[in-house]
């Protein structure tokens, strides 16, 4: 069974967020940056292990913007 998870990166107040499974917000990261570095390491991970993962970042506005999936993250 393949699960489709999807990784929302989110501003909450002063820091960034990662949501994903129902769950409202994973970490504290300083940067939008930080976070979407954060949230593309571990699909990457969770895609090599044979799962669909989306990664998403939430947009002033409320919109989101799909990020391309990606095999490696650079530091």
């Amino acid at each position: 069974m393949v699960a489709h998870i999807v990784y929302v990166v989110d501003r909450q107040e002063a820091h960034w967020t990662i949501a994903n499974c129902g769950d409202s917000g994973c970490g504290w990261f300083p940067t939008r940056k930080d976070a979407l570095k954060s949230a593309l390491w571990d699909a990457a991970r969770v895609r090599r292990l044979g799962h669909d993962v989306a990664v998403l970042v939430r947009r002033r506005n409320g919109t989101v913007r799909a990020i391309p999936a990606r095999d490696s993250v650079e530091a």
